[in-house]
């Protein structure tokens, strides 16, 4: 199977980053593997530490790199996970979709009933002797401005 190494310079969130071919290698499984887990067995090259994005052909899918130690006899062991935004970036771009559960059309905070955060700020004054109390369960966070 073809496995072609790159470098890119550019964070690895973005789905259409530029990758950089640094070496091409035809590598033959020796032990059973998982596609989106692998791990690689490669002869060494100069450029070895510089590779952060590998692309198996047979799996059709790239990979991030996780780690890369040196082995005994000259190889290095890349073991790698499967970059999802980068294999399916272009796929995912192209797909419009619906947010149904926004309250707030003006909003960009989504409020989901399905989870149990708030997604709205409250602002309470309330004189420093009467924070909250023990009974009624409700805690404060004191945020102080200014120097006077």
């Amino acid at each position: 199977m073809q496995v072609i190494f790159f470098k890119s310079t550019q964070d690895y969130k973005h789905p259409n980053r530029t990758l950089t071919p640094i070496h091409t290698a035809d590598i033959r499984l020796q032990e059973d593997t998982a596609v989106l887990d692998p791990v690689l067995l490669v002869d060494y090259f100069e450029q070895w530490r510089d590779v952060n994005c590998i692309w198996i052909e047979l799996f059709n899918r790239y990979y991030f790199l996780s780690e890369s130690p040196c082995m005994k006899g000259g190889r290095i062991e890349y073991i790698l996970h499967v970059d999802v935004l980068k294999t399916y970036g272009e796929s995912l771009m192209a797909q419009t979709a619906l947010i149904d559960r926004q309250e707030y059309i003006f909003s960009p905070w989504i409020d989901d009933p399905l989870l149990k955060t708030r997604s709205n700020r409250i602002r309470d004054i309330v004189k420093i002797g009467s924070v909250g109390s023990p009974s009624s369960g409700s805690n404060y966070a004191l945020t102080v401005v200014g120097g006077q």
